[in-house]
C-alpha cells in the first residue's frame, strides 16, 4: 500500500469541510455536489468535487451509515476519513466490503489522494 506523508492542515481542513457539507446536503436531501463545489470554491479546489463526492459515498458504504461530524472537534469517522487518504489506515477499517465495492472505493481513495497532491502543488507553485 502508498504510504502518504502525514496530512497537512491545509488538506485536512479541505477534506472535513468537504466531509461535513456533503454529509449535510445528503440530510437536507440537496443536490451534493453543487454543495460540495461551493465549499471547495472557498479552498479554490472546485475539481476536487467528483472525486471527493465519489470518496464519500464509497466511505458511507462501508461505514454501512451515514458519517458522523463534528463541532470544534473532529469526529472518529473524521478522524479515520483523514487517515485513509493519508495512508496511515486502510478501506478495512472502514467495514467490509464486496470485492468490487471495495476495489471501487480503493480507486476513490486514490483519486482523491492524486487530485489533492496536483492542486495543492499548483498551488504552492503559483505563490
Amino acid at each position: 500500500m502508498l504510504r502518504v506523508q502525514a496530512i497537512e492542515r491545509e488538506t485536512a481542513s479541505i477534506l472535513v469541510d468537504a466531509a461535513r457539507g456533503w454529509r449535510e446536503a445528503r440530510d437536507e436531501g440537496c443536490d451534493v455536489q453543487p454543495r460540495l463545489c461551493a465549499i471547495l470554491s472557498a479552498h479554490r479546489c472546485e475539481m476536487l468535487t467528483p472525486a471527493l463526492s465519489s470518496l464519500m459515498h464509497f466511505y458511507e458504504a462501508g461505514l454501512g451509515r451515514p458519517i458522523v461530524i463534528g463541532g470544534e472537534a473532529l469526529s472518529g469517522d473524521e478522524h479515520l476519513l483523514l487517515q485513509l487518504i493519508e495512508g496511515s489506515r486502510s478501506r478495512a477499517a472502514c467495514g467490509t466490503y464486496s470485492s468490487e465495492l471495495g476495489a471501487a472505493f480503493d480507486c476513490a481513495i486514490c483519486s482523491a489522494r492524486i487530485m489533492l497532491a496536483m492542486l495543492l502543488e499548483d498551488a504552492r507553485r503559483l505563490h
